[in-house]
């Protein structure tokens, strides 16, 4: 009895440490945004990187770690370079979604928080060189601390996706993109969680239809308490202290590890002036798209290619 107290103890001990330097991670970010004056700096799939490597310890992330610094790198200078084009927003996310889904392809490491780092700075039409250096700066502490203290050394299988699955997810995104491009929704291209989250379904054998539900809830409800607490609280530093905490209570009463919680609470501190109720409304028709899109396309493949998957 006293052995499993201590053993308790110890592994409480263990969690709060992972929370707080998750947190950290988060608000040391934000007083780099503050010093300068510059909030394009904010990472909100920082949040989901620092969640999921840290509180959640996804196996696939830790077992890597460089990739957890070169992977959002690359994918942050591809959106940054993109953005800089005279090309359409939709064809600029197209464009930079085909690169990152192919770099994934081709250097067979799929991280699935790297599409957001390369979808950020043109969905903010970011030009700000210090959202270069805040990607870099932070992922490399990400994958130091990850290295240092949270590799197991356990040898781990790559998350390996056929090239039929990114072909399937990424026609799924291109029809969705060209709904919104040609009826004039430019608000709802694209919000990078939600894509994260769609890549993460699709990769898996099967789909089913109730986490497909529950995810879309968990995403909305996030989103709608981030924009509040933004809306309500003009700190930076406690609007980004605030939303973890909360985001963290969320997600332990639903008993849910779902790391892109945390970064689409954050998103609207860097997309501005929107209004949370029309935003998690957002979130909710891009969910519908893109899983609904996902789930079917799956359901099609297992059905007529792959029976035995069903």
């Amino acid at each position: 009895m006293l052995f499993n107290t201590v053993s308790q103890k110890t592994v409480s001990q263990k969690l709060v440490f992972d929370y707080f330097l998750a947190g950290s991670l988060i608000l040391l970010m934000g007083l780099f945004a503050i010093w300068a004056n510059d909030i394009e700096i904010v990472l909100p799939e920082l949040a989901a990187l620092s969640a999921g490597c840290f509180i959640y310890k996804k196996a696939s992330w830790n077992a890597n770690p460089k990739m957890l610094f070169i992977l959002p790198s690359i994918t942050a200078f591809m959106g940054f370079g993109i953005n800089m084009l005279s090309i359409s927003l939709a064809l600029k996310i197209a464009l930079v979604l085909l690169l990152i889904f192919l770099l994934f392809y081709f250097s067979k490491n799929v991280l699935a928080p790297a599409i957001a780092t390369g979808l950020l700075p043109i969905i903010t039409n970011c030009h700000s060189v210090y959202f270069l250096i805040s990607t870099l700066v932070f992922t490399l502490i990400l994958a130091a601390f990850v290295q240092l203290k949270y590799q197991s050394g356990e040898k781990v299988a790559k998350e390996i996706v056929p090239f039929r699955t990114f072909f399937a997810y990424f026609s799924i995104i291109t029809i969705w993109i060209s709904f919104c491009y040609y009826n004039d929704y430019h608000y709802m291209l694209a919000i990078p969680p939600v894509i994260v989250v769609g890549l993460e379904m699709i990769s898996g054998p099967v789909i089913k239809l109730q986490p497909v539900l529950l995810k879309t809830t968990l995403l909305v409800v996030s989103s709608l308490i981030g924009g509040y607490i933004y809306l309500y609280i003009s700190d930076l530093l406690l609007v980004l202290l605030v939303n973890f905490v909360v985001i963290s209570l969320f997600l332990a009463v639903f008993k849910q590890k779902m790391a892109p919680a945390y970064a689409i609470a954050l998103l609207p501190i860097v997309l501005k002036n929107q209004e949370p109720l029309h935003f998690a409304l957002y979130v909710f028709f891009i969910c519908c798209a893109i899983f609904g899109g996902a789930y079917i396309s799956k359901l099609m493949y297992n059905k007529f290619f792959n029976p035995h998957s069903i």
